[in-house]
This record gives structure tokens, C-alpha cells and sequence, in this order.
């Protein structure tokens, strides 16, 4: 299964004050406590988030609806 995590991105992107993506989704992997490389393999769809995961992504890019972030397809 390939998601769409795009509307995540864009939140990471509006809640972090780097200037760049890249440094953003680092800065984004030590508050949610996921390495790097296992969070670009999540966002690339080689991987998947965990429910603990989810949770603290939620509470820290103050999300309300998870489905909309995390179970959406690509189509």
C-alpha cells in the first residue's frame, strides 16, 4: 500500500520555522522520536508509522482528524 502523506508534510512544513524542508523533517524526527531515516522510509511508503507513533505526531502537530493524515491511499 502506497499513502498519501502529503497533507502531513504540508503541516510539518506550516509548524516548523526552518528554511528548508529537509531540516524541518529533522528537526520534525527528534520531537516524534523516530530516526531520520525511518521517517523518510515512512514518508517514501517503505515503511510504516506505528500506533504510539501516531499518537505522539498528533499531539505535537496538534492534529484532530488522524485519518485525513495517515490512512488516505495515493491513487
Amino acid at each position: 500500500m502506497i499513502f498519501n502523506y502529503d497533507l502531513l508534510i504540508k503541516k510539518i512544513d506550516e509548524t516548523y520555522k526552518e528554511s528548508k524542508l529537509e531540516y524541518k523533517l529533522v528537526h520534525f524526527s527528534k520531537d516524534v522520536k523516530i530516526k531520520i531515516y525511518r521517517l523518510k522510509r515512512i514518508l517514501d511508503s517503505k515503511a510504516f508509522f506505528q500506533n504510539d507513533e501516531i499518537m505522539r505526531i498528533k499531539d505535537i502537530l496538534n492534529i484532530s482528524k488522524i485519518e485525513e493524515y495517515f490512512f488516505i491511499l495515493k491513487g
